[in-house]
């Protein structure tokens, strides 16, 4: 028989170590995602007008989650390229945040570094384009014919007006100088709400860059249709349509003085 002596550590929470998101099984998540948290970050920023400051390339930036979700540290990552500037506004911001979904390791809380990158550079030299052909009705049973499609209130003129009003150019998109249309399927139900937003084209051929993201947000905002109808004339019947909304994004190059604009393709 031998004596073995086994040393364990007990260590409080705080004293636990901050994990790389690499190693865990579920991330640390803001509220309403990455785009949500970008946006916070911008409103909060000291630096109103740019004009004459180069933000081209976003803050890299890692915030310290703990288990209760609050930001207790945040260090600019040692790959970032931004201008200096822009540290302290970034820092001084992420230090305010709380209320993340806290990261976990086998169904566990812990505490990790997030790594986000900040972008200041609002969109400015920016068009979105719609494209003219924008609704695609497709009948969910296609043995049943729709006597009166779904509508958007107020008829395709005014959702145009919704989308151009409601889309933003998504910063990861702009920072790499992407560009394109991507195509959101979604379901109009017989009430008239919206139902079942994705992306039409399989993960290989998205776009990506957070434009798929962005036009189905915009979609979601979207208020309630009017309902498909079949049936007999004296016997319509409220029914669910499916519909694919294609949105272009477009990068306005040629002229970087040009202030952003948004428009309909003719």
């Amino acid at each position: 028989n031998v004596w073995v002596f086994l040393p364990y550590s007990f260590k409080l929470p705080s004293e636990m170590p901050y994990f790389s998101e690499s190693y865990l099984n579920v991330k640390a998540t803001y509220p309403g995602g990455n785009f949500k948290l970008l946006q916070f970050f911008q409103d909060s920023c000291g630096i109103k007008d740019f004009n004459g400051i180069d933000a081209v390339k976003p803050v890299l930036i890692d915030l310290h989650v703990d288990t209760t979700g609050r930001v207790t540290k945040a260090t600019i990552n040692e790959k970032d390229e931004s201008n200096p500037l822009l540290h302290k506004y970034a820092i001084e911001t992420a230090l305010k945040l709380e209320g993340f979904d806290p990261a976990q390791y086998k169904g566990k809380k812990v505490r990790s570094v997030k790594t986000f990158a900040v972008g200041y550079n609002k969109p400015e030299e920016v068009e979105i384009e719609i494209i003219e052909e924008i609704i695609v009705p497709e009948e969910i049973d296609r043995s049943e014919i729709i006597e009166i499609p779904a509508e958007y209130p107020g008829g395709f003129d005014a959702m145009i007006t919704f989308i151009i009003k409601q889309i933003e150019y998504p910063l990861e998109a702009l920072d790499s100088n992407k560009s394109g249309t991507v195509f959101i399927e979604m379901l109009v139900k017989e009430d008239g709400s919206i139902d079942s937003i994705r992306p039409k084209l399989p993960k290989e051929r998205q776009l990506g860059y957070g434009m798929e993201e962005e036009a189905m947000r915009v979609i979601s905002l979207m208020p309630n249709w009017i309902p498909a109808k079949k049936g007999k004339k004296r016997d319509l019947q409220n029914v669910v349509q499916r519909f694919t909304i294609p949105i272009s994004f477009e990068l306005d190059l040629d002229e970087p003085k040009k202030k952003s604009k948004k428009r309909r393709k003719r």
